[in-house]
């Protein structure tokens, strides 16, 4: 049964070469990292990470030297090793990658660490963190869900696999995916949506299950409208009911895409002078839009066509601090979150790994500005501060 089930997903297994030094040129990969908690039965659980690397980004084709280290709640070091991942056959598309390492019930955390093999030397890491659940204690087997795109290709609808949590309006459907090793029968699967405290939707259908076998939510981000979502799929059978939760974006362009409060007062306060800065934090909810509207008017290059590139540009930006650097806090909150919003990726890069106290530091150089940032890992799980800097 377990072969079975890992043809499901693209497994690699490797365990060589443990975390050394490391050291990086030029511009950050950007990595959309996620993770899959699926049971195996006989009380074995296999998580497996999956890094996304959008197309035509640095790292989306050619070899990578690639870093994963998995450890539990209490620090206990589940899965470590160092390997080459080949360059992908198709270069046209997204790149994933995917690795198994051993799960427990309780806290997971990981890093993955990708560098390219070639004269630019770029690279990128990313940090994630999920609950393992203790799947002995539910009524029958269902992973954690995989959430991922389906791009809208004219009337063609085409699987991407790209992990994302994070859902452009243009193109793209959310699919949020469950895997069932032992299911049989029929399914009572019911769906309920909620933006912020306002539920938006529930509704149930019913699944033919055939043992090993997925389980698919679709959802149109077009029809839900943008903002942060929190789902919850309760799925049935004559054995009982698993519930299973998670959380997605919807991003429609400009205040939508920010629909949190806080978030938006935080990122935008990033870039604030000191009086739009006093007038966003002590606007009231409601005229968040209009702030943001007035905002981004003042900073428009080029008033009289369609687009706003400083726009455009932050939102990429955001975007990027959320997905590379998210962990004990969200990625558009972490201090390198925070200067990613406000400078962009780095020129180059430095980092450091001391092995006698196992600190991270990593080190971003703005040339032409002549501005550097250091920022250290001192817990050893992606919780990076700003240490220095100018």
């Amino acid at each position: 049964m377990t072969s079975r089930l890992f043809r499901l997903l693209p497994v690699l297994f490797t365990f060589t070469l443990a975390f050394g030094s490391a050291f990086a040129r030029s511009s950050s990969i950007p990595i959309v990292l996620d993770t899959v908690a699926i049971p195996a039965g006989n009380d074995t659980i296999r998580v497996q990470l999956l890094a996304g690397i959008p197309s035509g980004k640095p790292g989306s084709t050619g070899r990578l030297l690639v870093s994963v280290r998995a450890r539990d709640s209490r620090g206990r070091t589940l899965a470590e090793f160092e390997r080459v991942e080949p360059a992908p056959p198709d270069t046209l598309g997204d790149r994933v990658l995917a690795w198994t390492v051993p799960g427990k019930p309780g806290k997971l955390e990981a890093r993955v660490r990708l560098k390219t093999l070639n004269d630019r030397e770029d690279a990128g890491d990313a940090d994630v963190q999920m609950n393992v659940p203790d799947f002995s204690k539910e009524p029958f087997l269902v992973s954690t869900p995989w959430l991922m795109t389906l791009r809208r290709d004219s009337t063609e609808v085409r699987y991407r696999n790209l992990p994302s949590h994070v859902l452009r309006s243009q193109g793209q459907d959310l699919l949020i995916r469950f895997i069932l090793p032992q299911a049989s029968g029929d399914c009572r699967v019911r769906v309920v949506l909620r933006r912020g405290s306002q539920q938006v939707s529930d509704s149930t259908f019913t699944q033919a299950m055939r043992g090993l076998d997925t389980l698919d939510v679709r959802e149109d981000p077009r029809r839900l409208g943008g903002g942060q979502y929190k789902f919850q799929v309760t799925i049935s059978n004559g054995n009982g009911a698993v519930k299973r939760e998670g959380t997605f974006q919807v991003a429609i362009g400009g205040v939508d895409l920010l629909r949190d409060p806080v978030l938006v007062r935080t990122v935008l306060g990033y870039i604030a002078s000191g009086e739009e800065r006093l007038a966003i934090e002590t606007a009231p909810e409601d005229s968040l839009s209009a702030v943001w509207d007035r905002f981004w008017k003042r900073r428009d290059p080029s008033p009289d066509t369609g687009s706003n590139e400083a726009l455009d540009r932050f939102l990429d930006r955001v975007d990027q601090a959320t997905n590379r650097f998210g962990g004990v806090v969200p990625g558009w909150r972490s201090d390198r979150g925070r200067i990613l919003i406000q400078h962009g990726d780095p020129e180059r890069t430095e980092r450091v790994f001391d092995p006698s106290t196992r600190t991270d530091t990593e080190i971003w150089y703005y040339d032409q500005r002549n501005m550097s940032y250091v920022f250290q890992d001192a817990e050893g799980f992606g919780n990076y501060k700003l240490t220095g800097g100018q």
